[in-house]
This record gives C-alpha cells, structure tokens and sequence, in this order.
C-alpha cells in the first residue's frame, strides 16, 4: 500500500542551475571555498521560510545586543533564544525551535555549541 504519490511541477530548474556546478572536492583552495559558501548563504538566505527567516532575525537582534552590552562574546545561550521565541509566538514547542535550527545548521547558517565554562547549549550566527 502506498502512503504517497510522486507529482511533478516540471517546472524548470533555473535557480538551481544558474551558477553553474560547484565542486565538492576537498581541493579547493579555500578562498574559492569562502566564495561560494557566501553564494550558497544568500542563496539560503533568499529563499528561507517565513518562521526560519524571523528566528534567524531575532537571534541576529539578541546576537548584535548581547555583543554591544557585554565583552563575553556574540554567542547565546539557547534558552535565551527560546524564550524569546515563545513570548514572540515565532514557535510553539521546544520541539519546533529545534527543528528550525537544526535545518538552519545543515545549511551553515547557524551554529548550536556546548558552552565549555557554563556547560549550556549555546547558539549563534557565526558571520
């Protein structure tokens, strides 16, 4: 018994395609690395959800006030993010948050991290 059935837009592969192929060899050099880990950020970036995009802008806001207030550093401790992100009804579940940066951070866009002296999770934007 099938549970899903294959449907096809056959819509054209423009924006997948118009950059050309990029190689994933372990040869390249790493400036032309940086280059087009930018490409494939702005890419990322254009096309992200309506809830990834508010979570990525509330965790820059944090990022940048926490950077200004204290000298510790840009990184933030994950409940912080949470919290935020529940009293601003960007999510609903701990769940949801985690589900979010977790395809955030598949595409290196954010960063979840041990704190070593506090030993929390700790997430942050790492550009």
């Amino acid at each position: 018994m099938k549970i899903w059935k294959e449907t096809h837009t056959y819509r054209p592969y423009y924006e997948e395609v118009k950059n050309g192929a990029t190689s994933t060899s372990k040869k390249v050099r790493k400036n032309e690395r940086q280059v087009s880990d930018n490409t494939g950020i702005i890419r990322v970036l254009t096309s992200l959800a309506k809830r990834h995009t508010e979570v990525v802008q509330l965790l820059a806001t944090l990022q940048l006030e926490g950077s200004l207030s204290s000298t510790s550093g840009s990184s933030m401790p994950y409940k912080v993010l949470k919290d935020n992100c529940l009293s601003k009804l960007i999510i609903t579940s701990d769940t949801s948050l985690r589900h979010v940066l977790k395809e955030l951070s598949d595409h290196n866009i954010v960063t979840l991290k041990m704190d070593a002296e506090t030993r929390a999770e700790v997430v942050f934007i790492p550009y």
